[in-house]
C-alpha cells in the first residue's frame, strides 16, 4: 500500500500497527518483494518500506518515498 508521508502514517496509525514493526530502507527494487516476504515470513506485524522505488510487488507492506 502506498502513502505519501511517513510521519502524518504514524501520527493517524501508530498505534493501531501490530507488533513487531520492520522497517525496510530500499535504495532500489531489486529483490524487494523477497525481501517483504521474508519479514512477513519471519513474524513482523507491520512492515514499512522506505525509499525510492520502482512498482515493485509489496503486497503486505506499507511503502513511503524517500526524502
Amino acid at each position: 500500500m502506498h502513502h505519501q508521508n511517513l510521519d502524518r502514517f504514524l501520527r493517524l496509525q501508530g498505534a493501531d500497527l501490530p507488533a513487531p514493526i520492520a522497517v525496510i530502507l530500499a535504495e532500489d527494487d531489486v529483490e524487494l518483494a523477497g525481501t517483504i516476504k521474508h519479514h512477513i515470513d519471519m513474524g513482523f506485524g507491520t512492515v514499512l518500506v522506505v525509499g525510492d522505488v520502482a512498482e515493485a510487488p509489496t503486497e503486505g507492506a506499507h511503502l513511503f518515498p524517500g526524502s
